[in-house]
């Protein structure tokens, strides 16, 4: 008599409730879309020297021993990527041949990082290898 892996949950510590995922996960696209809206009214880039952007992101400090809360993981992920970036997608960017960025392919790049497929082998992932080829 077997077991029927579709019935096993395996738990990790970076689990994350599917009520703390809506709720984190609404809340950083909400910020993500107020920088997509502001961005036209920004500066493309702060200059920063890397030793500011380096104190900026408190590279001197070690990883911490324990995680971190996620909304505030991802409140100061948010503030650092959207105030200390040079912003290729800003209207008066002219400097890289890289594209502005894509909000439909953000959100696709969502739905790969969460089913996480693994392009290997058709039995791998049967629908991501297909669109792969």
């Amino acid at each position: 008599m077997g077991y029927d892996v579709n019935n096993i949950r395996k738990r990790a510590v970076i689990d994350m409730s599917a009520e703390e995922f809506r709720s984190v996960g609404h809340t950083l696209i909400d910020n993500l879309a107020d920088f997509l809206a502001d961005l036209p009214g920004k500066k493309i880039t702060k200059g920063l020297m890397p030793s500011e952007v380096r104190n900026i992101i408190d590279a001197a400090l070690s990883l911490p021993e324990t995680g971190s809360d996620s909304t505030q993981l991802l409140k100061k992920a948010v503030t650092v990527m959207t105030e200390y970036s040079l912003f290729n997608g800003h209207p008066k960017f002219f400097g890289y041949i890289t594209s502005s960025p894509a909000p439909i392919g953000a959100l696709g790049d969502l739905i790969a990082s969460i089913t996480n497929p693994n392009c290997g082998a058709f039995i791998l992932s049967p629908v991501a290898t297909e669109i792969e080829l």
